[in-house]
């Protein structure tokens, strides 16, 4: 992380994205299950609301191309709050923009 830019700019800010090299490569989507399917679904939806912080924060969103990116052939319960979540974000803004 360069020293100009603050912690909850960087991705690591987010609580699914870890490192794969020395703050130079990183897995977007890095989590665990619970086991719990509403549990998880929440807190795919969670993930979803911090996720569109941090692209509109940084005016980046390329960002959710790479959490999809790394998301798993066979999605949980957390991958599908998170999908559904950003659907309904993006349909509602279809609708009024």
């Amino acid at each position: 992380m360069s020293s100009t830019e603050s912690l909850k700019d960087h991705p690591l800010s987010l609580p699914f994205v870890k490192e794969k090299f020395k703050d130079t490569e990183f897995h977007f989507w890095s989590i665990s299950s619970s086991g719990n399917y509403q549990q998880d679904y929440q807190l795919g939806e969670l993930y979803a609301k911090k996720a569109l912080c941090f692209i509109q924060r940084r005016r980046l969103p390329a960002v959710l191309n790479w959490i999809i990116r790394d998301m798993p052939n066979e999605f949980g319960a957390v991958e599908l709050g998170f999908l559904n979540y950003i659907t309904n974000k993006a349909v509602v803004g279809y609708q009024t923009g």
